[in-house]
């Protein structure tokens, strides 16, 4: 397992006016959030005083030494990591989304035709951007009709070409 870190979050802006925030987070299973430390993209430590998830993605969250609207405002746009780690290990066939970040991709014929160079999502879904070897990049969206292979052991998936990716 490797020790990158992993983006869980995103302050999104203060919530009322005694330094709270709100949080959007990139997981579903959020009563595991609570066992895990958070840092931000310059691996200052986050430390929640108190999180109330208010939905299925979005939680209210107090952080030390943050006591005002105005300091919270501040941290908008925060991104919150934890590090990879620091996560379970998978059951075979399962990986975190984040393993397909540098997996090769493949045509059918098994023929390297690219690299991942970033998973997203915008609340829609899964969203690969791939590298091809001609260095053009394209944003594929991450299903099984697209990528019906996926070995995070051997790092590669296969892209099942169509015609209209061709062009």
């Amino acid at each position: 397992m490797n020790s990158k870190k992993i983006l869980i979050g995103v302050i999104t802006s203060p919530h009322g006016i005694k330094g709270a925030v709100k949080v959007k987070f990139f997981t579903d299973d959020f009563k595991n959030l609570l066992n895990y430390s958070f840092f931000d993209a310059n691996n200052q430590k986050i430390n929640f005083t108190n999180i109330n998830f208010t939905d299925k993605s979005l939680a209210i969250c107090f952080i030390d030494n943050v006591s005002n609207r105005n300091e919270a405002e501040n941290l908008s746009k925060t991104q919150i990591y934890i590090n990879r780690d620091s996560l379970p290990e998978t059951y075979p066939g399962e990986f975190y989304i984040r393993d397909l970040v540098e997996c090769e991709v493949k045509d059918e014929e098994l023929n390297i035709i690219g690299k991942v160079k970033e998973v997203l999502n915008f609340g829609a879904g899964d969203i690969v951007e791939v590298e091809f070897t001609d260095k053009t990049k394209k944003f594929i969206s991450f299903n099984g009709e697209n990528f019906p292979t996926v070995n995070i052991e051997k790092k590669f998936l296969i892209f099942k070409v169509k015609e209209l990716d061709l062009k």
